[in-house]
Parts: C-alpha cells; sequence; structure tokens
C-alpha cells in the first residue's frame, strides 16, 4: 500500500466517540489489545474529556478527509514519576502506510516536555509494530506475559525509549 500523509493532530474532546470507536475496531480484531472493547480509566476519561486539565495526558490523531484513522497516547505510569506508557491503534485498512510511525513521530515530540522515558508492551508476533517502535529508538528491556481477551495468555515485550 502507498504511504499516506494523514492530518496528526492533538486530539480535543470532540474526537472521543471517533477515538471509542476506533479502539473498539481494534479489539474486536481479536489480536492486537487485551480487552475485548474500550475500557474507561481514570487516565483515558482525562485525555479524552479534559485534556486541559491534564497536559501531561497525551493523545494525538491521525484524520483523513475529517475521519480519524488512528490514535496514539502516552498516559502517565502512576507508579513511576517520569515515565510514559505508549499505545497506538490504527484502523486495519490504514496499516502499512506510515500512520502510526506519524503519529508516534509528533506524539514523542511533545513527549519530551513531560517525560524522561516511554515504555511500551507490544506481542513479539506483532511485527509491522515492533518495526516502528524499533525505528523509532525503542529498545527491547524484557518480555513478560499478558491475556488477551481473545487470545489467552500472550508473550509480550517491554520496550522503552529514554527521552
Amino acid at each position: 500500500m502507498n504511504s499516506l500523509s494523514p492530518l496528526v493532530r492533538r486530539a480535543n474532546r470532540v474526537d472521543a466517540g471517533q477515538i471509542i470507536a476506533l479502539i473498539n475496531a481494534v479489539c474486536a480484531e481479536g489480536q492486537y489489545f487485551s480487552t475485548p472493547h474500550y475500557v474507561p480509566t481514570p487516565q483515558w476519561e482525562a485525555a479524552l474529556y479534559h485534556p486541559e486539565e491534564a497536559p501531561d495526558h497525551l493523545l494525538y490523531v491521525a484524520e483523513d478527509a475529517g475521519v480519524i484513522i488512528g490514535e496514539a497516547q502516552i498516559l502517565p505510569c502512576e507508579d513511576q514519576p517520569g515515565v510514559g506508557e505508549l499505545g497506538i491503534g490504527v484502523y486495519e485498512s490504514y496499516r502499512g502506510r506510515k500512520v502510526g510511525s506519524e503519529l508516534l513521530a509528533q506524539l514523542l515530540k511533545e513527549a519530551k516536555l513531560y517525560y524522561n522515558k516511554i515504555v511500551l508492551y507490544v506481542l513479539i508476533t506483532n511485527d509491522r509494530a515492533l518495526h516502528v517502535f524499533e525505528k523509532a529508538g525503542f529498545h527491547e528491556q524484557g518480555r513478560r506475559y499478558h491475556d488477551y481477551a481473545h487470545l489467552g495468555k500472550q508473550e509480550q515485550l517491554v520496550m522503552q525509549l529514554k527521552l
């Protein structure tokens, strides 16, 4: 597939419905997220509905013709000051078109203002995501097993990037 030049920007509360729909679509694939659907947490709720009150809850979207096609977020790790956890979701039809890479590049620029280290967890079988993260400078820090709603217990790489 050809690369795409989506508009990448910080999300606002008007985007919440489209972001949740995207997360639910990726969850429904049963391959990448550990939950079967969007699960509201205080951090996600702050990022989606009150971004002005939580500037370190970084949430970016990629859009094509006004439709959100991808999202990426870095949310603070509550038990580790200065550390944020990264997640990315892109609609299946837009994968392989540099959407995740563009989201990640923009997100990491702002992350330097709030974090000194970014961590992420990715299935060892997710070669496309591993390539994107390694290209951005993330390094493997270890491995763990995690329960996925559709897959059961799966091995993940723990990766990090020092900013």
